[in-house]
């Protein structure tokens, strides 16, 4: 562009702007409000413009693209490779058209286009509707297939010979005795184990055999448990369309409890089941809440407040115990105290010890800045000088957690 076309373009968008710019309510040199009304111009003008700039850039364009043609002839002939300005030039506005085209409409092309390579006598085009059509069938079969074969690649490469090899140790998992479906080392079968992890989603997959292959190899069993949920919701899946098949009879109702006494649920399980399924007896009520897994939703309930009333009463009394001795864990600096040790023990990968020291070092250090900064709002001075005393602790006279 000349420099007399670089303004005219400033100028033009200057005023493209204003186009659709809303009119303001301004106070003037008096303080009297008063409405700024922005210059506008008509779509028309606008849509001139943009021609008008548009054509610039694609001389532009066609110059740039015509000099790489060259380029790319004079690197051809150095190779041996005969070819023309023309064609490469051809290839280079093939390529910049493509580049403007959403991802899913390149997709489409690049199918077409490897279509017509391989089919000479059948070729497609991207304006007809049947070809668009006929080629993204393809390309749903074929994304549908890659994704069958990586399943089972997860599961035959990875998962069954893990889990064939290690029978033994991982049969003693209650966890992944429910995963795998059953519990005793002769119940194997690799066909049936594979049809099983078949229902469930790579993804899921591919994290249990991370786990699996943790546990193995660290003796690092966490999270498997929540690998689990998937295998029990499955197993209930199965259940219930068995139960279904074989009690065709059964209906469900909606208990009326539910609207009345919401707690119903946990406190009287049998009762919400009576109600659901009035029409049957106690021993096939019994065999509806193993269908629906309700009893073993009930217990693992039961079982995590067990675990945190266990847990909170051992806090609460190590807790104790340290404030007998005449230590304390509720100050600020006994927080700090705390939470850098743990933090010291998790280096991230790819950082050292040694600079992973120096990074919670001056996390602190920017910490009791801050503390100071706002010290006369939400801080006093007892909490800075625990700080202090806790970073004097802990980086005083040493450069190492060691």
């Amino acid at each position: 562009m000349e420099p007399g076309q670089v303004q005219d373009y400033l100028t033009a968008l200057k005023n493209t702007l204003e186009a659709v710019t809303e009119l303001k309510v301004v106070k003037d040199e008096d303080g009297i409000p008063t409405v700024k009304v922005p210059k506008r111009i008509s779509a028309a003008t606008v849509q001139a413009f943009t021609d008008q700039f548009a054509e610039i850039e694609q001389i532009g364009r066609d110059i740039l693209f015509t000099r790489r043609a060259e380029k790319a002839v004079e690197k051809a002939a150095e190779q041996g490779v005969q070819t023309t300005v023309e064609e490469e030039k051809a290839k280079l506005v093939a390529r910049y058209e493509r580049s403007q085209l959403s991802a899913t409409t390149k997709m489409l092309e690049d199918a077409i286009d490897e279509h017509n390579r391989n089919n000479p006598n059948d070729q497609r085009s991207i304006d007809n509707p049947a070809d668009i059509e006929a080629t993204l069938d393809e390309m749903a079969f074929v994304e549908a297939e890659l994704k069958r074969v990586k399943k089972e690649t997860v599961i035959n490469e990875g998962l069954l010979p893990l889990v064939e090899s290690n029978l033994d140790r991982l049969l003693q998992d209650p966890d992944i005795r429910s995963i795998l479906g059953f519990s005793d080392i002769d119940a194997f079968d690799a066909d049936k184990l594979a049809e099983r992890l078949s229902n469930i989603d790579t993804r899921v997959l591919i994290q249990l055999e991370y786990k699996l292959d943790s546990m193995m190899n660290n003796g690092d069993a966490y999270g498997i448990e929540y690998m689990r949920v998937y295998f029990d919701a499955l197993d209930a899946e199965g259940r219930i369309k068995d139960f279904r098949e074989s009690n065709p009879q059964v209906k469900a109702f909606t208990p009326k409890i539910l609207f009345v006494l919401p707690t119903a649920f946990m406190t009287s399980l049998e009762n919400f089941t009576r109600q659901m399924f009035p029409q049957i007896g106690r021993a096939k009520l019994t065999k509806v809440r193993g269908a629906l897994m309700l009893d073993t939703l009930n217990n693992k309930f039961e079982m995590a407040e067990q675990q945190i009333a266990l847990f909170d009463r051992l806090l609460t009394e190590e807790i104790a115990a340290i404030n007998e001795a005449g230590g304390s864990v509720n100050t600020i600096g006994d927080q700090v105290l705390m939470e850098i040790f743990s933090r010291a023990r998790q280096v991230p990968d790819g950082r050292l010890a040694a600079q992973h020291f120096a990074d919670l070092k001056a996390i602190v250090e920017r910490t009791i800045d801050h503390m100071q900064d706002k010290q006369k709002s939400d801080f006093t001075n007892m909490d800075i000088e625990k700080m202090r005393e806790a970073y004097d602790f802990l980086f005083g006279d040493t450069n190492s957690f060691g």
